[in-house]
């Protein structure tokens, strides 16, 4: 059953749901500044397998070292939603629905309360705030934070232990297009988000990283690629370069 949380136990619970991320992680908060403790956590994550999603508001402006954090932790993908007022954390398992804002200051001062919620305890209200989570997530706008390093470093790409292409960690690809991976639509050129947003939700229902697809993200021709190999090999060969 959902249960109740007041300010201190809203911030812990939070912290459980970063920790105890395995698939994927929404943050949703109109205004971040994030506090050591919770920067900790989240480079913990760098070294797992998954989908880090933060959303937070279009007039609201990154502090400087959360923007520092930001480029050197590209597993996250940040992105800005205009007119946003929810608060939301939520992973494979569990979810908070909360007043609190991912701010130090909110954190300390603020009287705060929320939620917290199990997907199989609560099904319903986890599949509600999923569902919710995606469609903030396709109202969204993706922050290039990569565009903000020298323009004269090489593109670089390394890639993790699980998976041939996986997150791109110091890529400076200017603002080439890419391709939707399943309907060769135009989008931006993100591999580690090569769907459009409208067939993400229908690859989100299962999330087989190798489930086939038909284009290449880099130069949109036909190609057999996947969401973990969203590049065909001719582009990967021609573009990018491995660090030794």
């Amino acid at each position: 059953m959902a249960k109740f949380l007041d300010a201190s136990t809203t911030n812990a619970m939070i912290i459980d749901i970063i920790k105890n991320a395995k698939e994927f992680l929404f943050l949703v908060s109109p205004y971040i500044k994030l506090t050591t403790q919770y920067k900790n956590y989240l480079q913990g994550l760098s070294l797992k397998n998954l989908d880090l999603f933060l959303i937070y508001r279009s007039d609201s402006k990154l502090d400087l070292d959360d923007e520092k954090f930001f480029l050197r932790n590209r597993t996250i993908q940040v992105s800005t939603c205009e007119n946003l007022h929810a608060k939301c954390y939520l992973n494979e398992q569990n979810g908070i629905i909360t007043s609190l804002n991912l701010y130090e200051h909110s954190q300390v001062n603020n009287w705060e309360m929320g939620v917290l919620f199990d997907k199989n305890e609560d099904p319903s209200l986890y599949e509600g705030a999923f569902n919710e989570l995606k469609l903030i997530l396709q109202a969204s706008k993706s922050k290039s934070l990569a565009a903000q390093v020298p323009q004269t470093r090489k593109a670089r790409y390394i890639p993790e232990k699980k998976g041939f292409f996986d997150k791109l960690i110091d890529a400076t690809l200017g603002p080439k297009a890419g391709y939707c991976i399943r309907c060769g639509k135009e989008i931006d050129h993100n591999p580690n988000r090569p769907l459009c947003p409208s067939c993400y939700p229908s690859w989100s229902k299962h999330a087989n990283p190798s489930y086939k697809e038909r284009y290449c993200h880099h130069c949109g021709k036909q190609r057999q690629t996947s969401y973990e190999k969203p590049i065909c090999y001719e582009c990967f060969k021609a573009e990018y370069q491995y660090l030794e």
